[in-house]
């Protein structure tokens, strides 16, 4: 395959949605994988100026920025600006956090799976996001 090929191959290809499935929460939702910049600029929004990551920012801002109605036709952010379904509100970070935790991380750690944030997010993520109160881990 020529080179020119290859780039118009990597860069016309979908990003990723997957199907969750949230206990208590019986709406049909799904997770779009986070393009470059976005992961970009969500991970270097939740680092301070010594590399650490804020647990808190991260899990939050990846639900906020990857979870979408799957009954939606154009498959709108769950925490959109108002007519923008694809730009996620921060202003919905505190509610969102002062919901169940065990739901909220089932959907950050499919997030960050599908989107590859765990290695992207480098050591210092991992070591501050380590485990969830119930033992398992935000980035494995």
């Amino acid at each position: 395959m020529d080179t020119l090929a290859i780039r118009q191959m990597i860069l016309s290809t979908p990003l990723q949605e997957k199907p969750v499935v949230v206990p208590g929460w019986s709406a049909n939702l799904i997770i779009r994988e986070l393009d470059g910049k976005s992961g970009s600029d969500l991970v270097a929004a939740c680092t301070d100026t010594d590399g650490k990551v804020s647990q808190e920012a991260l899990v939050a801002g990846i639900v906020l920025a990857t979870l979408r109605n799957a009954d939606d036709a154009n498959k709108a952010l769950v925490f959109c600006k108002d007519g923008a379904p694809n730009v996620y509100d921060p202003a919905y970070r505190d509610s969102l956090m002062s919901t169940g935790l065990g739901r909220i991380m089932q959907v950050a750690n499919a997030s960050i799976d599908l989107s590859g944030l765990g290695a992207a997010s480098g050591e210092s993520a991992k070591n501050d996001l380590g485990a969830t109160q119930d033992g398992t881990s935000l980035t494995s």
